[in-house]
């Protein structure tokens, strides 16, 4: 059975040889070349750890890092979601994660009714309420004002 790419030319350029996929680095007189400084390898000396055996070192670095991220970033953030889901209650103007804004009027254990503006509902998951919205500008509080009176005078 022919292996794949076995038919490939052996191409010799200078002090590198490539044989297919594989690459090796030969000094020019043929004899393996000599590590950088002019040293020999730990293995060539018989002492040291074979190269590439996995260490505790190497296997702590993510395991800090995931813990740094866990610690740091995500759980400050699903502190602030659970503060702001119990916060909420019928009446309170909120924004969602998609950019409306709306007044509650219904609330569910998973969902959320949002009346965005007069008789205009709709139904939303509560964990897209990205906040309480404090209702920004005199000019917004005055059209909150002129809603929720056309809203009751339809009523």
């Amino acid at each position: 059975m022919s292996l794949p790419f076995s038919n490939l030319p052996v191409v010799t350029c200078g002090s590198f040889t490539f044989d297919g996929a594989l690459a090796q680095v030969a000094a020019p007189g043929g004899q393996p070349a000599a590590p950088a400084g002019g040293g020999s390898t730990q293995q060539q000396q018989g002492g040291g750890s074979a190269p590439g055996g996995g260490s505790f070192m190497t296997l702590l670095l993510p395991i800090v890092l995931v813990g740094f991220f866990w610690l740091f970033l995500l759980r400050p953030q699903q502190k602030k979601a659970k503060e702001l889901d119990s916060k909420l209650k019928k009446g309170d103007r909120v924004f969602t994660s998609a950019g409306l804004i709306g007044k509650i009027v219904n609330l569910g254990d998973k969902r959320a009714m949002l009346e965005i503006a007069p008789n205009v509902k709709i139904e939303v998951m509560r964990t897209s309420i990205g906040g309480l919205d404090d209702g920004g500008d005199d000019a917004s509080k005055a059209k909150d004002a002129k809603d929720d009176k056309l809203a009751e005078a339809k009523k």
